[in-house]
């Protein structure tokens, strides 16, 4: 089983008894590469959705990456000969784009038949397939992540002031006593609430950054297969810029990390549910970092069965709709009397808002279902679905 999705499904799969590549074979994956990865530079440099949402400091990185890959990737391929060559996605993309420019130009498009063939050679086989989506998956989410995570590190660095004296006041509130340390925290409560949640956030951006960046044998996270049905990638696409501006706008955001219950900080009611919604977020950046350097969209990168894949095989969408639940009751825990001035503004956004959350849990839900399917293809992980037996809840669902 494990040898026939080798051989018709893994892209990264390259037979151990292969010769190292000749110098052809080097060449014409560092050439290929050159022009693939120069046209994701020339994509990110000119397109409305680069200016609009990604960092021109990721863009400017990435091009200095280019240009050290000229220089160097030719050393690190002559002398190390890697096998993968043989299996490089770089010259499938090129191969492919050669095959479509050079029938174009012979197939009478005047005709109905000469449409139909021109549609049977547009249409990528299954490796042309996965090395198109490989390479988009690597572009769209990786840019997007460090943009984020670009957008993270500079919130944590003009905070740093902030940091130190908040070490300090609790360094006070140490040696003052136990009951003058937990007024302190009290009082820092919302300021550590939400710089804890920039904190998870950032650290699970960053294990996703590192695994968009990495692909190697070494690492145990060569990609495998990536999702190329309409249903997986458009349920992922949902969820990220500019995508989700749109699924925004039709179904709302109610969920708000700022948010307080009865308009006060520091009840019990504010407290608890931020101390619940951390721990669930806790959960969603330890999934993360159990991913590792297998961590990103739309790709199988080997099993994962480490804390907490140990415990549900989606522990990272369950904890983040739960942490978003828990930051969305506060926005409606507000004084009675604020709700008797105007009740029906008040249940309008509550069932608005009940519907927004349901909508968003039902794409993740379809994201967890459409993940599982590509998945399951890998005999790996259907060996990984009979120990862990549950997806969302353990015991239940």
């Amino acid at each position: 089983m494990e040898k026939d999705f080798n051989r018709e499904l893994n892209i990264c799969y390259v037979d151990e008894t292969l010769p190292k590549p000749e110098l052809k074979d080097v060449l014409r994956h560092y050439f290929c590469s050159l022009l693939v990865y120069g046209a994701v530079l020339l994509f990110l440099y000119h397109n409305p959705f680069g200016h609009k949402y990604i960092n021109h400091w990721v863009v400017d990185t990435f091009r200095n990456c280019y240009f050290i890959y000229i220089l160097v990737a030719p050393i690190i391929f002559m002398i190390f000969r890697p096998r993968s060559l043989h299996a490089s996605h770089n010259v499938v993309i090129c191969n492919y784009f050669k095959r479509l420019f050079s029938k174009i130009y012979t197939i009478d498009l005047t005709s109905f038949n000469g449409f139909k063939e021109s549609i049977k050679y547009a249409i990528p086989d299954y490796m042309e397939k996965q090395a198109l989506m490989l390479i988009f998956i690597k572009t769209f989410f990786g840019s997007l992540m460090f943009t984020f995570l670009y957008n993270d590190i500079n919130q944590i660095s003009a905070r740093m002031p902030e940091y130190e004296n908040l070490f300090a006041s609790l360094s006070i509130g140490i040696d003052t006593g136990f009951q003058h340390f937990c007024n302190i925290l009290l009082r820092e409560s919302d300021f550590i609430f939400k710089n804890l949640c920039l904190f998870l956030f950032s650290l699970d951006l960053f294990c996703f950054c590192v695994g968009y960046v990495t692909e190697a044998a070494f690492l145990n996270n060569k990609i495998r297969t990536c999702e190329i049905s309409f249903a997986g990638i458009f349920f992922c696409l949902l969820c990220y810029p500019p995508f989700n501006d749109v699924t925004g706008t039709f179904v709302g955001w109610a969920q708000n990390d700022s948010a307080v219950a009865f308009n006060n900080h520091y009840c019990a009611t504010t407290i608890i549910l931020r101390i619940i919604a951390i721990f669930f977020l806790t959960i969603y950046s330890l999934a993360s970092v159990a991913l590792g350097t297998k961590a990103s969209n739309l790709t199988n990168r080997g099993t994962v069965s480490i804390f907490p894949y140990n415990i549900i095989r989606h522990p990272a969408y369950v904890s983040k709709l739960t942490f978003w639940l828990f930051t969305t009751i506060p926005v409606f825990c507000i004084p009675l009397a604020d709700i008797s001035a105007d009740p029906s503004r008040y249940f309008t956004g509550l069932f608005l808002a009940v519907i927004s959350f349901l909508t968003w849990a039902f794409i993740y839900y379809m994201r967890a279902l459409t993940e599982e399917r590509h998945l399951l293809h890998d005999p790996e992980y259907q060996k990984y679905t009979e120990k862990v037996k549950y997806k969302f809840i353990p015991g239940l669902f």
